[in-house]
């Protein structure tokens, strides 16, 4: 258990300092348009202040268990993203659960929305993203010898099956499964050669391909003994831990393991 939280730590450490860069980086060029993604998920930020009001107001919309026409306007011009949901079930008489479906299919429709005005305005910022991941998990991981900056806080070591540093082509492939970024350039690429209609109707199977592929590598290294990912068993490579005094760390399994062969 301590190898695989030390091994997490690290990650978030990498991420963490990755990010940070990009972030420093990215809305200082204009070539990123993070003015343009900044509008889409500032106008998506309203839209969910508008649903949390919303969903605080059902007792006083439905005192009567009707939506008036006077009633329904005003809600319009308070809530202009979401109120028009209700325009169906004006004038008749309706319940708290046909009010907050409707809400919450606009609201839904308008995450769709802006997932994809903003992968279609981000592939120049995921290219970036995939060169900057590329560079540190792949080739500063090489010069420094296996490790990241968060794996040499940590004492970590990736090593191949010899217990050698690797070749820097198998820390470029594994910096590849390191992330979600091939993801969300994936992402960007089909909001851009495809229409809204299209990608709606693909955007559930994207989103779920996603959660599989973050908790499918993640969930691997928790369950194995030796804290291999997939990418580890591809690539032919390992994490070791390394103790204070420069020893490796060994779980009792890996020990069991290692006894074993050594008896054969």
């Amino acid at each position: 258990m301590k190898k695989v939280i030390f091994r997490m730590l690290a990650y978030l450490v990498d991420i963490i300092v990755l990010g940070l860069f990009l972030t420093f980086v990215t809305p200082n060029i204009p070539l990123f348009k993070s003015k343009e993604i900044l509008a889409v998920n500032e106008s998506y930020t309203a839209v969910g202040q508008e649903y949390v009001e919303l969903n605080n107001k059902y007792d006083e919309i439905l005192e009567d268990n009707i939506i008036s026409e006077e009633e329904y306007n005003d809600l319009k011009e308070k809530y202009p993203n979401l109120a028009s949901s209700l325009e169906s079930l004006v004038g008749s008489e309706t319940t708290k659960e046909k009010v907050s479906y409707a809400i919450l299919d606009k609201a839904k429709d308008f995450a769709r929305e802006t997932d994809y005005k903003s992968n279609k305005l981000s592939l120049n910022r995921y290219i970036l993203e995939l060169i900057a991941t590329i560079l540190y998990f792949g080739v500063l991981q090489f010069v420094l010898k296996g490790q990241t900056l968060g794996k040499k806080l940590l004492r970590l070591f990736v090593v191949n099956e010899n217990d050698e540093v690797p070749d820097l082509k198998i820390f470029l492939v594994r910096s590849l499964f390191t992330s979600t970024i091939v993801i969300s350039l994936i992402h960007s690429i089909l909001a851009i050669v495809l229409t809204y209609k299209d990608y709606v109707s693909i955007y559930k199977y994207i989103t779920a391909l996603s959660s599989f592929y973050i908790i499918f590598m993640f969930g691997i290294v928790v369950l194995r003994d030796d804290c291999r990912g997939l990418h580890d068993m591809i690539l032919k490579t390992r994490v070791k831990l390394m103790n204070k005094d420069n020893t490796e760390y060994k779980t009792l399994e890996f020990k069991e393991k290692n006894d074993e062969k050594d008896n054969d």
